[in-house]
């Protein structure tokens, strides 16, 4: 559980710890141990995935998404990255270009959306 600045505090799941929280040189045998990864203590960058509801806290994530009116970038997921399935044919084609030429820092992902054919 994190402290994030609610009233209560946010359920951090070992699945939404991104690789660059993994201590340097961590091997992987069978399921990696939460104590193992992030120590009590330490700051991560989060973002609230689910609200809180009811009794529970919110559901946080360390895979950042940051979403604007045309594409949505991902800081920390290198394997994120792509097109709307929604855009196909040449509209497709193009932007598949389009982001071959783009130059994204390492790490970084960047998803077009619908809204972003054209622009």
């Amino acid at each position: 559980f994190v402290d994030y600045g609610a009233d209560r505090h946010g359920f951090l799941p070992l699945k939404e710890i991104a690789r660059t929280y993994f201590p340097k040189g961590y091997t992987f045998h069978g399921r990696p141990n939460i104590r193992d990864v992030i120590k009590e203590g330490q700051e991560v960058i989060v973002q609230v995935d689910k609200e809180e509801r009811g009794q529970k806290g919110a559901a946080l994530t360390t895979f950042i998404s940051v979403a604007g009116s045309y594409v949505v970038l991902m800081p920390n997921n290198p394997r994120a990255g792509g097109i709307s399935r929604r855009i196909e044919g040449d509209e497709r084609t193009e932007l598949k270009e389009s982001l071959s030429r783009l130059e994204l820092p390492k790490g970084m992902g960047l998803i077009v959306r619908t809204a972003g054919v054209g622009k």
